[in-house]
């Protein structure tokens, strides 16, 4: 039996939108992978992909309309706001997206670190290179947790 996925905001919320060629990848991974795609009140989806930002009651009414979805996937690593959606629905796994923007955070926090060692933001306002501040890390010990 084809499994049958919604992928969500519907075709018409993401023409010319970033989030179109999302779709696009997202259509061409769940074929590769033996589902079809229907619309939301098709009544016999068996999971839905949500592609960005939406309105929980969209996730709510989809469900409602599919009693045999198990599985909705999130593509935020934060999901607080879909919750109660997801309290109303035991039976249902919900996942998301959490871990995938841990390396790129912890990159572009070590970057604003040293902006800031180095007093960038100031030295971009000023006019004039002015006399040398700033921390340096040349001969300092550093720990950097994680990777």
């Amino acid at each position: 039996m084809t499994q049958k996925l919604v992928i969500l905001p519907i075709q018409t919320d993401r023409d010319n939108t970033p989030f179109e060629n999302a779709h696009a990848r997202t259509v061409a991974a769940a074929e590769a992978n033996g589902f079809s795609i229907v619309e939301p009140d098709d009544g016999g989806a068996t999971a839905i992909i949500v592609v960005r930002m939406l309105d929980s009651a969209i996730i709510d009414q989809t469900l409602a309309a599919n009693p045999a979805v198990s599985w909705v996937q999130l593509p935020f690593a934060g999901v607080e706001s879909f919750l109660p959606v997801a309290r109303q629905y035991p039976e249902v796994s919900f996942t998301s997206a959490k871990g995938t923007f841990a390396p790129p955070v912890a990159e572009h926090a070590l970057a604003l670190t040293l902006a800031l060692l180095r007093h960038l933001p100031e030295r971009i306002r000023a006019t004039s290179w002015g006399s040398s501040y700033g921390t340096t890390l040349n001969g300092a010990k550093v720990l950097i947790v994680g990777a």
